[in-house]
């Protein structure tokens, strides 16, 4: 296999799929790419869970072939080259040379052949369920990403629900502690959902911030697998197969008046600033525990404090807007700015309707619910 490709091309491509194959694995196949040349530069990556396909518009194929080489190697080799065509000859598949044309700069990596790299996932999504803009998909994994469970023995909490119909496609997440729930209005013939898991969506994640905000993401799915396609790039992922909590029954009904108006970016302050005394403290058994940011509030008054044996007494006071009864709570702190730092509204308005229910906050096309810790 020998080809020439643009530098520019070809790091776009590398740096698509290199994401997926670039992971500490035991399989050495892996932590590759697959570059197979033909008409076009088709680069290939898997974990065989996810896989990303991407494309180069080869300048010229002297050769047609394939070769695995180690993605991340690769990309940094080309990043190194200067700018214009790069050649590629992997006439021996054991010693692949990245050369820059016009200049004497070159690499030479080991290589694997074509048939030791791992099969693709099986993925028959079918029918396009729906198309959004990268925006939009990217807008929904933001609002709601951190809230997924870390714990991959509770497959259905490790995931994201997405799901789709009448009008509104809605990604879903939640650790049990927190929730967040986000959603588009959009046009959607077809029902459905789809559980994808953490690291598919981190992947998915960047996947899509490579792309540009405009272009538009083609969606498909089937019972056990889904795809997510820009222009000539691809990204495939292995769905779980699980049931997810009824999330619905954790978000009160709207319609409570008594709602705290706050302005987001003073209240992400006041919240990262006072959350610096409330390191955790140790019992006597050695257990940490977050003290946690408490918040009191009284007509237009909000108290944000925190005190701690090890981070010592904080404490701020902001306006905010609200015509109910004294209130008081207590949370985490990187909670709440976690759903803070995910939206982009100037004002927020938080639901506290006592210091043991959830603590509800409403943002344009998303809603969060946070458990509160004990006072």
């Amino acid at each position: 296999m020998k080809f020439t490709a643009d530098k520019r091309d070809m790091m776009n491509a590398l740096g698509l799929v290199q994401g997926v194959a670039n992971k500490k694995t035991p399989i050495q196949s892996l932590s590759c790419v697959l570059i197979r040349a033909n008409k076009n530069i088709e680069m290939f990556a898997t974990d065989l869970i996810t896989s990303v396909t991407a494309v180069a518009i080869a300048s010229s194929v002297d050769n047609t072939g394939a070769v695995a080489v180690p993605a991340k190697d690769m990309f940094d080799r080309v990043k190194a080259m200067p700018d214009g065509q790069v050649i590629v000859d992997a006439t021996n598949s054991k010693a692949v040379t990245i050369k820059a044309g016009g200049t004497s700069r070159k690499f030479i990596l080991h290589g694997l052949p074509a048939d030791d790299f791992p099969p693709a996932p099986e993925m028959n999504p079918g029918k396009a369920a729906m198309v959004l803009s990268v925006a939009e998909l990217s807008g929904l994994i933001e609002r709601t990403h951190f809230a997924i469970h870390l714990d991959p023995e509770r497959a259905n909490l490790n995931s994201a629900l997405l799901e789709w119909g009448e009008g509104l496609v809605r990604m879903v997440a939640t650790s049990g502690h927190r929730m967040s729930v986000a959603s588009i209005a959009t046009d959607v013939e077809t029902a459905g959902s789809a559980l994808i898991s953490l690291s598919s969506i981190q992947d998915l994640r960047k996947f899509v911030a490579s792309a540009g905000a405009s272009e538009e993401v083609t969606v498909a799915a089937e019972r056990s697998s889904m795809t997510f396609s820009v222009g000539d790039a691809t990204f495939g992922t292995k769905l779980v197969d699980s049931t997810y909590p009824p999330y619905q029954q954790v978000i009160p009904a709207e319609g409570r008046v008594d709602l705290i108006s706050v302005p987001r970016r003073a209240f992400a302050e006041a919240i990262q600033s006072i959350s610096l005394a409330a390191s955790g403290d140790i019992d006597a058994s050695g257990t940490v525990s977050g003290a946690g940011v408490t918040l009191a509030v009284e007509g237009s008054r909000m108290l944000v404090s925190s005190q701690s044996a090890r981070g010592g007494v904080a404490s701020d006071d902001m306006l905010v807007t609200y015509k109910g009864k004294y209130i008081k709570a207590r949370l985490d702190p990187k909670y709440m700015l976690d759903v803070l730092n995910a939206i982009a509204d100037d004002d927020v308005a938080i639901d506290i309707e006592s210091d043991t229910a959830p603590m509800v906050i409403r943002a344009a096309g998303a809603v969060f619910v946070v458990m509160p810790m004990r006072l």
